[in-house]
């Protein structure tokens, strides 16, 4: 119960030093507050806060800190809010297709909760692999995901491979049938 408490008070403080409620002597020393609670709300397990806090290191100033830094400590964030809820898995896949990066890790992700049968997962795992994009391009394991689309009862998709067939590559051969 006490940890429940902890959560909504972590909470209602973030909420008045973000919206300006309760400020320090600079804006700067306001944000960092705010940033202090919601990192206390995160700490008893609140993955909303988690991802919250990635909307603020984005909008907010953070003193000192390259945009590497930054994102090191927003995929932290995003990993941390992905662990306590499985439905936070797409804002860190997001965070890695945004800046083209652990493309692997986005496989990875992707195919532990593809199993939900999602359209939208084997859509992102089609692309991923029919775009060379993200140096992953792979013809037959965009297929595989295409039909898997299909199969779910998205019939347009039958259009994406046969384009697929029309393109080609090693793995699958021009206009095979």
């Amino acid at each position: 119960h006490n940890n429940k408490n902890n959560k909504k008070k972590s909470i209602e403080m973030y909420t008045l030093y973000n919206s300006n409620q309760l400020s320090c002597k600079s804006l700067e020393e306001t944000d960092l507050k705010a940033l202090k609670w919601l990192n206390k709300a995160i700490e008893n397990n609140y993955p909303k806060a988690a991802v919250t806090l990635d909307d603020n290191y984005t909008r907010l100033r953070i003193p000192n800190t390259t945009q590497e830094e930054t994102d090191l400590e927003i995929e932290k964030l995003y990993t941390q809010a992905a662990m306590l809820d499985s439905d936070y898995t797409m804002s860190l896949v997001n965070f890695y297709l945004n800046r083209k990066i652990k493309i692997d890790k986005v496989i990875e992700l992707l195919e532990s909760i593809a199993n939900k049968e999602s359209s939208y997962v084997f859509l992102q795992l089609a692309k991923i692999y029919e775009t060379a994009r993200y140096d992953k391009q792979d013809l037959s394991q965009a297929k595989a995901y295409y039909d898997k689309l299909v199969a779910l009862g998205y019939p347009d998709y039958k259009i994406n491979i046969g384009d697929l067939y029309i393109r080609g590559d090693k793995s699958l051969p021009k206009n095979q049938n």
